[in-house]
């Protein structure tokens, strides 16, 4: 064989392995499947009033995945992959939630922030804020203490009929997080700009003192 064809042969295999690579196979699918079923159980213990149809979505993607775990070799891991994600992917609001909630908390003790505005001008912001956690909470954990301590009452309402009804509800809600983070990040006092290095040049158009002409 000449060199030219050994050194094809031998990138055609880096290649096929290199793609064999990059699937998972049902083993790790599988380990993917417990750590998305254990967040299911984190979030249906930390908001109880998504526990019943957290639940009840991780009853139908178990039982997909149980199913799944007995097709052939081949197509065993991929369709192990669409049940975890069917559990998987309906939990990531929970995981913005939680991010949007944290950034908007930060911002509402951020001395820069605070320490400049007025109070007439951060009560409307504060107010806004409080409204869209409000809003969040009341899906989740309306019962809770670190509701309740929130201005106002949460509204009762229907149970939350499934997955998809809890998803449309909090992603309503997360915008409003988003909104009131906005209106208080546009507040925040800019960083000041550098000082320029001692002895640098003056910008074009300008004269040092005493230059003018006399």
């Amino acid at each position: 064989m000449a060199f030219g064809d050994a050194k094809l042969v031998y990138l055609i295999a880096v290649i096929a392995l290199g793609a064999g690579c990059g699937k998972k196979s049902a083993e790790d699918t599988e380990r993917d499947w417990h750590a998305t079923e254990e967040s299911a159980q984190k979030y249906a213990s930390k908001y109880p009033a998504a526990k019943a149809v957290i639940d009840d979505l991780t009853k139908q993607a178990k039982a997909d995945f149980e199913e799944a775990k007995k097709a052939d070799e081949k197509s065993r891991a991929d369709k192990m992959q669409v049940a975890v994600d069917r559990l998987g992917k309906p939990l990531e609001v929970f995981k913005t939630y939680e991010a949007e909630l944290a950034k908007l908390d930060a911002l509402l003790h951020d001395k820069a922030l605070t320490t400049t505005l007025s109070a007439a001008d951060f009560q409307p912001l504060d107010q806004a804020a409080s409204a869209a956690k409000k809003k969040a909470c009341c899906i989740l954990q309306p019962n809770e203490k670190s509701c309740s301590d929130l201005p106002g009452t949460c509204a009762p309402g229907p149970a939350l009929a499934n997955m998809g009804d809890l998803d449309a509800k909090l992603e309503s809600a997360v915008t409003d997080l988003e909104n009131a983070e906005k209106a208080l990040a546009a507040k925040k006092p800019k960083p000041a700009a550098p000082a320029a290095p001692a002895g640098s040049a003056a910008p074009v158009g300008s004269s040092a003192p005493g230059s003018a002409k006399k």
